[in-house]
């Protein structure tokens, strides 16, 4: 049987849930993480989750232009790999 954890993450009024298998590989628990970009998700405050890798904002910080690199990026703990766009610029109304 699988070792199992579940993350709540809890940004903007919404609740999220990932779950994290236990991977024996790299001894590590990996999460199961929404895919953002085929399945868009936003608060109850229209803002938008996405995770550090989403690339090509037109308002995102840095070079790169990728969410993990964007001071609009809003996470629970600073390691997350997820979190919150809170551009008003991006809020769906």
């Amino acid at each position: 049987m699988k070792q199992k954890k579940t993350k709540t993450y809890h940004l903007d009024g919404d609740f999220l849930k990932v779950e994290f298998i236990y991977d024996e590989l790299s001894k590590r628990y990996l999460g199961e993480y929404p895919e953002f970009s085929e399945e868009p998700r936003y608060t109850p405050n229209g803002r938008k989750w996405v995770d550090v890798i989403t690339e090509d904002c037109p308002f995102a910080d840095g070079e790169d232009k990728t969410c993990g690199t964007c001071s609009f990026m809003l996470k629970q703990d600073k390691k997350d790999i997820i979190g919150v766009c809170m551009n008003d610029n991006l809020k769906k109304e």
